[in-house]
């Protein structure tokens, strides 16, 4: 049968208009009229994530009997749909993937990421990147090859007339008012550790750990189904009312909706239970000590009320102890190594250590007083007393640690976007661009000498 593809992104459009809405009427950046400063959001932002929880749809149009193709495609021709409903809709036939590398910080889908740059800036912001200068904040360890072909993009595709590429932990700094820092960046695809000095990211102290909401997502998926939950989400049913408070849930048949499109929908329910019900223990989580640990109860879109109890708090408790791996049933630890030595990934504090024993001696005193704690994942109540608590144990005799992070739910959460609205408008900021003319005469190669 021949097929065609029909490809669905998600982006975090809607709450970058918001956003945008906040750089306007924000009086720092009120001198920035010539500048459009644009961030990919970098977690949490949509019901699946930001940027780096950005997926692809990917639908195969058939043919009818007469040989006429469905919705008009060819088999050579790729049809992007970008933003929440491109990929909420249920469509038939459509594989959710991801746009990101499995084995690194780059980008898998280029198609994808071009879609997704031209919705934000053109639909949503309904602006021509013709007429912007466009930061993008990237990954503290973006592999150059991935940056190469971004700026290729940008200047080719977009054209836009400059860039700058900043990485995620250099904004988030700046976003605290902080030119020298260790930021603790708790994402969906990782978690991430880089000091910041001066307003560099130190290369040698970046650390990166699997454990983020994606993770953390599969452990509480996977705790549920082993008590037996049946996770069905909302386009799967319908409940009709037969009387005053009682409800009957009926099945809406989807024979064509695939597997993968399921596991996307389920993981936006899942995240949502995560998120609403699991939180850091103040102290090393032991499962024996907390099985009579007071349950709470969670209501599903179908009306079931399912009870949850020491899993909400041993499923976070993984980026403290990421050995309780092995005693979540069917996860394979192996799938969450991230160190060089295929080990299983250092605890948060360890790599916060790591990364200040890697700083020289006459700075580490401001990084034990500038551990910031961002990202969607900071949301987790208990994350920073106890990220604190066992920094403070685990640290030299003496030394004070102070674990920060903003009050505001959302600045934790986009910290890296307000940080580059911070850094674009700075008078001093504006000789960093790299413009189409630097482009021009030195091709990729500026961007990593002005941008490294």
């Amino acid at each position: 049968m021949d097929t065609a593809l029909l490809t669905a992104v998600t982006s975090s459009a809607r709450v970058q208009a918001a956003l945008l809405q906040r750089r306007i009427d924000t009086a720092y950046l009120r001198d920035t009229r010539d500048v459009f400063e644009w961030h990919m959001l970098d977690a949490d932002c949509l019901p699946l994530g930001g940027w780096d929880r950005a997926s692809v749809g990917v639908v195969q149009a058939t043919h009818d009997a007469n040989g006429m193709e469905i919705d008009g495609l060819t088999a050579s021709k790729r049809k992007l749909y970008v933003g929440q409903l491109g990929v909420n809709y249920k469509r038939d036939h459509m594989e959710v993937v991801s746009p990101w590398s499995t084995s690194d910080d780059g980008y898998a889908d280029w198609d994808a990421v071009e879609g997704l740059c031209d919705h934000a800036i053109r639909e949503r912001l309904r602006s021509d990147p013709k007429d912007f200068a466009i930061m993008m904040a990237e990954a503290n360890a973006t592999p150059k090859p991935s940056r190469d072909r971004l700026v290729e993009l940008l200047f080719e595709k977009l054209r836009v007339p400059a860039i700058f590429l900043a990485k995620n932990a250099v904004l988030s700094a700046f976003a605290t008012a902080r030119q020298t820092a260790i930021i603790v960046d708790a994402g969906y695809r990782s978690t991430t550790v880089a000091a910041v000095h001066d307003g560099y990211a130190l290369t040698k102290t970046f650390a990166k750990s699997p454990f983020g909401g994606q993770a953390l997502n599969t452990l509480m998926q996977k705790a549920l189904e082993v008590k037996g939950v049946v996770l069905r989400p909302r386009y799967t049913f319908k409940r009709r009312e037969l009387s005053p408070g009682e409800w009957k849930v009926e099945e809406v048949p989807s024979p064509l909706v695939t597997p993968s499109f399921k596991a996307y929908q389920v993981e936006a329910l899942v995240s949502d239970i995560r998120e609403a019900l699991c939180k850091v223990n103040d102290v090393m989580f032991d499962e024996v000590a907390n099985a009579n640990l007071l349950t709470t109860s969670y209501e599903l879109p179908d009306g079931t009320e399912i009870i949850v109890g020491s899993d909400r708090l041993k499923v976070p408790e993984v980026l403290f102890q990421p050995r309780l791996l092995s005693t979540f049933t069917l996860i394979n630890p192996d799938t969450f190594t991230a160190r060089p030595d295929g080990s299983v990934a250092a605890p948060l504090p360890e790599m916060v250590m790591e990364a200040i024993t890697k700083c020289d001696v006459d700075v580490r005193k401001d990084m034990y007083q500038g551990v910031v704690l961002t990202g969607g994942l900071s949301l987790t109540g208990g994350l920073r007393d106890r990220l604190e608590k066992e920094l403070t144990e685990q640290g030299p005799s003496g030394a004070r640690f102070k674990v920060t992070m903003a009050a505001n739910p959302t600045e934790r959460r986009f910290s890296t976007w307000l940080g580059g609205s911070i850094l674009a408008s700075l008078g001093s900021f504006q000789q960093m661009w790299v413009s189409r003319k630097e482009y021009d005469e030195h091709g990729t190669v500026i961007v990593h000498r002005k941008a490294p």
